[in-house]
């Protein structure tokens, strides 16, 4: 039986199955980190924080930041999309921590 589209229910399931073959299904440990919701002891859970959020904790400004990062005195951005970046949280942290033992 067809949905409408000239598709039949069994082409649908077995694109569904190849959908779940690649991208490795919910169970995929490559993709499952964190088991029941809780995260494992080992490391600490990343969190990802976009440029106004980088800007307003650390005070600096737009082309301070882009200078420092070009420099390699301040952490890498990450690309997170086509047109999107953002920092790993806790290396924003961590140079706000050592510019502050610096005094």
């Amino acid at each position: 039986m067809t949905d409408g589209t000239g598709v039949d229910e069994s082409q649908q399931q077995r694109r569904a199955g190849r959908r779940r073959k690649q991208t490795g299904g919910p169970h995929s440990p490559a993709l499952a980190p964190v088991e029941s919701g809780v995260p494992r002891s080992d490391q600490p859970p990343l969190k990802l924080i976009r440029f106004r959020t980088v800007r307003d904790r650390t005070g600096l400004s737009r082309s301070t930041i882009w200078r420092l990062q070009r420099t390699g005195a301040f952490p890498k951005h990450h690309r997170i999309s086509a047109n999107a970046v953002a920092w790993v949280e806790q290396d924003v942290v961590d140079w706000m921590k050592a510019k502050a033992s610096v005094r």
